[in-house]
């Protein structure tokens, strides 16, 4: 396949993959879709040698499978498919969302790669974990004192810390936020719970308990809305005038 150009795609396809930096979200999104452009569109009559082209494949197949990304082959296109999209979350504003991002690619990688929903639970609870870290820190907790805490109290101080109390006035707005709040409590709670009785995780079980698909996929919606009305809260914080 030659462009305007006349420039080989292949020269095009290792340009692109060399000056892209893939440890940054934002360009390591474009640049998969970018590819994903180019694997669907090439053709190995393109390229001098098909076991060249199709190793570039395979390259591409691996990071997918690695990041929690799906390559189909009839189009040959990249998607998140049942994954968590890099950009779900709002981080901007966070000096500190490497956590945040390994979260979603290890929650992504059980989802689609290994197909594992014992390791899905697991690691939606180490995402709302990673958040509240996040938030702690910006709010000038220490790495150390934040590492202390277990999950629930470290997801209950960064509610605190962003005004998430039982003092909401009166009324029935206060109240609806009362039991909204008690919610977030229990979203915690429960993915701790599944965590510690439906995962092997820092257990070494000889058995293996069974996660059906919509358990896990609750999880990960529990662990995602509870992280959006954080960070939601955390930005309307930081924004407030006084």
């Amino acid at each position: 396949m030659q462009n305007p150009g006349f420039h080989h795609s292949l020269e095009i396809f290792s340009a692109l993959s060399q000056n892209v930096k893939w440890n940054d979200q934002d360009q390591a999104t474009r640049g998969l879709r970018a590819l994903s452009q180019f694997a669907r569109k090439a053709d190995w009559g393109d390229y001098d040698d098909e076991r060249e082209f199709n190793r570039i494949l395979d390259d591409i197949r691996i990071a997918c499978e690695e990041d929690g990304f799906e390559f189909t082959e009839d189009p040959r296109t990249i998607t998140h498919g049942h994954a968590i999209a890099l950009d779900e979350l709002n981080l901007d504003g966070l000096s500190t969302t490497d956590g945040i991002y390994r979260k979603i690619k290890q929650i992504n990688r059980a989802l689609v790669r290994d197909k594992d929903n014992l390791e899905v639970i697991g690691f939606s609870k180490d995402l709302m974990e990673a958040t509240a870290s996040a938030v702690l820190q910006e709010r000038g907790q220490s790495v150390e004192s934040v590492r202390n805490m277990n999950a629930a109290e470290r997801c209950s101080r960064a509610m605190a810390e962003l005004g998430i109390t039982s003092d909401n006035g009166s009324g029935k707005i206060a109240e609806g936020l009362t039991l909204t709040r008690k919610a977030l409590n229990k979203i915690v709670e429960g993915a701790s719970e599944m965590r510690r009785k439906d995962t092997d995780e820092g257990h070494g079980m000889a058995g293996v308990r069974v996660v059906s698909d919509s358990q896990a996929k609750l999880a990960i919606s529990s662990a995602l809305l509870w992280c959006h009305y954080i960070l939601d809260k955390f930005y309307e914080e930081s924004s407030a005038p006084f």
